[in-house]
């Protein structure tokens, strides 16, 4: 394990929230990746994407650009990512949780550690944060808990997201916060694989649709076989 539970849930349920507000991503040219794919992955990569595609689209063909846009999707996303205890949400906790992702996504975009470190105190300090250990079962034994659980939604969840930020700025593991490799994602990770080797996000495919575009394009490039 390369960080505490608390930690990693924290991080990871601050990536997930700063990618439900979908951001167009900068103008720029394609990148694509060489490693070799297989015509037969491909084929079944590009089959996935439709079918990703299809099942995810929104009446009328738009694009979903905000997936939390109702109290019903917050509480949805809230139970995804076992955030408890808590009463239900409301449409102030929907308004706040919302106004506080651009906040969030200020960490990915910080020029430095120093900048870095600002945001994540503002984050602390706005969100009241209170440290205190605790055990509500769950199989995780004691962990820590930064605000008390009668404390407003968007303060726990600032709160939380700050003290685990702080782990990566006192650690020097800054670097596993990345946007995604994909050039058509504006989206955020979190890399906490042991090696760093994560490059894409997880809500577009955006992995299988760099390979199926390498693959296309090696393919297009390639001589056309003599008859």
């Amino acid at each position: 394990m390369l960080f505490a539970h608390d930690t990693t849930a924290a991080l990871t349920l601050a990536t997930d929230l700063v990618n439900t507000a979908r951001v167009d991503p900068a103008a720029g040219q394609a990148r694509l990746d060489t490693a070799p794919v297989d015509k037969a992955w491909a084929e079944t990569a590009l089959a996935n994407i439709a079918r990703d595609r299809a099942a995810t689209a929104p009446v009328g063909g738009a694009r979903a650009d905000d997936t939390l846009t109702s109290v019903a999707a917050l509480d949805v996303f809230l139970d995804q990512r076992h955030i408890t205890p808590r009463r239900p949400a409301t449409p102030a906790d929907l308004s706040a949780v919302r106004a506080l992702r651009p906040r969030l996504r200020a960490v990915w975009q910080a020029s430095g550690p120093e900048e870095l470190a600002a945001v994540v105190n503002r984050l602390l300090r706005d969100s009241g944060a209170r440290p205190w250990l605790v055990d509500h079962g769950g199989g995780w034994g004691w962990h820590l808990h930064v605000t008390e659980p009668s404390a407003p939604l968007a303060h726990r969840i600032g709160a939380q997201a700050g003290f685990a930020f702080a782990d990566l700025v006192r650690l020097g593991e800054t670097e596993r916060l990345r946007p995604c490799d994909a050039p058509d994602c504006a989206a955020v990770l979190i890399d906490l694989s042991r090696n760093r080797s994560r490059r894409y996000c997880d809500t577009g495919n955006c992995g299988n649709r760099q390979h199926v575009a390498a693959y296309r394009a090696r393919h297009t490039a390639l001589p056309a076989t003599p008859p």
